[in-house]
């Protein structure tokens, strides 16, 4: 958690309420003067914080040409309504959600706890992103000796009111001589503490005792992606230590930054500094323009819907129906066509699964976001298609498919266990 030295909203950011899913998403955004953006940077909050802790970077941000959006995450300060479960794959859908919302290459930057479920939703859909920064985070869960708190916290709740844990830690915070001097700071402060859901305070707490060490499977997605990365914490970091971040760094192939003057919240301990060595981060990646596509996946009986392709590229193998998303149309509405299109089924969208990155026309990439759809009837070959027919697992195998599917569907559907 950081704490703000300043409430005050500059003239560029407006604080919203973003409906996803069955939730309201609040958050802050600004929104450059240049049109359209260059790119968007998508803050996340540390454990217990907020979308104000990155209320200085905002402004700059925006004024070098960025959109910029911080969130309080489900379950914290104001935003409402979400049903549940709290754990790791929620937040990273909801960090995903958000990324797609935006029609910018996104630039995402996790503060903390929020380095982790950064870090969980690159590995379920690393074509959503164009970068990735970890700021004063770590490869796993935080080190054994920060543990003590949370694991008190974690044992106390949901029982134990959210109050009573309040009034113990401010006496902690007052004794410690952490508490800020302006009256207007330490009521925000005591207001956002308790307006955590106990659950989600006692996942995430868990999420930072337990987080397996994912350097390893991370290096291999950002270099397999192409996918540019940041380590970047205060020179006095407290959490993860300067040298557990720079050995994440060196882990996965990222570059790396110290900010001076800082400890674990670089963000209002040295604003310029940080906003400065994001924006010159973001500034070294050339804008690369994408072509966007949808897919749909339908599920019967373990089998899955394919389509044979009657067109280049990759004429006479077999895939998922879909196709490019049309002017005006969402990702999902263009799974929904494409399957009708393809199929004659009329589908309806279940979920996200993600969103895979493949080889385009004249160096422009694929970005194509696939989804689960429920279809009934029988399904007949249209379009662009010359065949449609069920397949599982086993089946597929034995014939041309687009490169990487069966993987894919694997990871999504756990396909390799069930079929």
């Amino acid at each position: 958690m950081s704490t703000p030295r300043s409430l005050d909203l500059p003239e560029a950011v407006r604080r919203e309420f973003l409906p996803v899913g069955e939730a309201v998403l609040a958050i802050l955004t600004a929104t450059p003067a240049i049109r359209p953006p260059i790119g968007s940077f998508l803050f996340v909050p540390g454990f217990t914080g907020s979308k104000e802790d990155f209320l200085p970077l905002l402004a700059p941000v925006s004024e070098a040409g960025y959109r910029a959006t911080a969130l309080d995450l489900p379950g914290q300060y104001e935003s409402i309504g979400w049903p549940g479960p709290f754990d790791e794959a929620m937040y990273a859908d909801v960090l995903i959600r958000l990324a797609r919302s935006q029609t910018e290459p996104v630039h995402l930057v996790g503060h903390s706890l929020g380095g982790l479920l950064a870090t969980r939703a690159v590995l379920r859909s690393p074509g959503t992103f164009s970068t990735l920064t970890m700021m004063c985070s770590g490869p796993g869960s935080i080190p054994e000796h920060k543990q003590a708190e949370l694991r008190l916290l974690i044992a106390a709740l949901p029982a134990t009111p959210i109050a009573a844990i309040w009034q113990t830690k401010e006496v902690a915070d007052r004794e410690r001589g952490l508490q800020s001097d302006d009256p207007a700071i330490r009521d925000f402060i005591a207001r956002r503490f308790l307006a955590n859901h106990p659950e989600a305070m006692r996942a995430t707490a868990q999420i930072l005792c337990r987080t397996p060490d994912r350097s390893t499977d991370l290096a291999q997605v950002l270099r397999h992606n192409d996918l540019p990365s940041l380590v970047l914490h205060g020179e006095a970091d407290d959490a993860w230590s300067p040298r557990e971040q720079r050995d994440l760094a060196d882990a996965i192939g990222a570059e790396y930054g110290v900010i001076q003057n800082a400890a674990h919240s670089p963000a209002v301990e040295n604003p310029d500094a940080t906003s400065a060595a994001l924006i010159q981060f973001a500034n070294r990646r050339p804008v690369v323009s994408t072509v966007e596509c949808s897919g749909a996946i339908v599920v019967r009986d373990g089998r899955v819907l394919f389509a044979r392709r009657g067109h280049e590229p990759a004429m006479g193998t077999w895939s998922i129906p879909g196709g490019r998303v049309e002017a005006g149309e969402t990702t999902a509405g263009a799974a929904v066509r494409e399957l009708h299109e393809e199929t004659g089924l009329i589908g309806t969208v279940q979920r996200a699964l993600g969103t895979v990155r493949l080889p385009g026309p004249e160096g422009l990439p694929y970005l194509i976001h696939d989804y689960l759809l429920a279809a009934e009837g029988t399904p007949v070959a249209a379009s662009d298609a010359t065949d449609v027919r069920w397949f599982n697992r086993a089946e597929l195998r034995q014939v041309e498919s687009s490169p990487g599917l069966v993987a894919q569907l694997d990871e999504w559907l756990g396909w390799d266990r069930v079929v």
